[in-house]
């Protein structure tokens, strides 16, 4: 199922649940994934220093809510920024990279709807990432991915008002450009969530 296949069932989900956002604020997000499949980091002379995981990473999201009158349906809109590395920079000023010192940055969006009860709220969505980049040394250096459409499950507990602690699922896959090489970035992690 192709990523513009997708949207008008997401859009279903959303005018399914009742009447249109009454209200709408801000979102912010700390996440942390793990999982996918990996590939190898190699020196420049050939051997394997690392290995980089696909799905696993931390990351930071902005964006927007939308809630609908009765306070049961909550949409979520957000750009986020995800990395994982590996670094020998212990002190300053930085010695210069080594060869297993690599960046995997990606940024995805989300599309997100929520079922929410008095202290949960269950949903799922969209994920598509507009960025993703590994930096790295040797024959692994400057690779280009392309995401696939992706989704996500998530559930979520209330903390405090306005402050969500909960879980949540990835459904992705990544091509690297060229080869076309298809890898698994799908994952678990843990999500706190700031709405407001």
């Amino acid at each position: 199922m192709t990523f513009a296949r997708t949207l008008p069932l997401f859009a279903v989900m959303i005018f399914s649940a009742g009447a249109p956002a009454a209200e709408t604020g801000g979102v912010f997000k700390f996440v942390i994934d793990e999982g996918g499949s990996s590939f190898g980091v190699n020196a420049p002379n050939g051997q394997q220093v690392d290995r980089v995981q696909m799905g696993h990473g931390f990351g930071f999201g902005w964006g927007v809510s939308l809630l609908n009158d009765a306070k049961t349906v909550q949409g979520e809109f957000t750009l986020s920024w995800f990395t994982s590395f590996h670094g020998n920079c212990g002190k300053h000023p930085c010695p210069p990279p080594l060869p297993d010192d690599w960046t995997w940055d990606r940024f995805p969006v989300d599309a997100l709807v929520f079922y929410r009860w008095s202290n949960v709220r269950f949903g799922g969505g969209l994920t598509y990432d507009l960025y993703s980049r590994f930096s790295g040394h040797g024959d692994a250096s400057g690779l280009d991915f392309k995401s696939d459409p992706g989704a996500r499950l998530e559930l979520d507990w209330r903390v405090i008002e306005y402050v969500n602690l909960g879980v949540r699922y990835t459904r992705q896959y990544f091509r690297e450009v060229g080869s076309g090489t298809k890898l698994d970035g799908s994952g678990v992690g843990i999500v706190l969530t700031f709405v407001r």
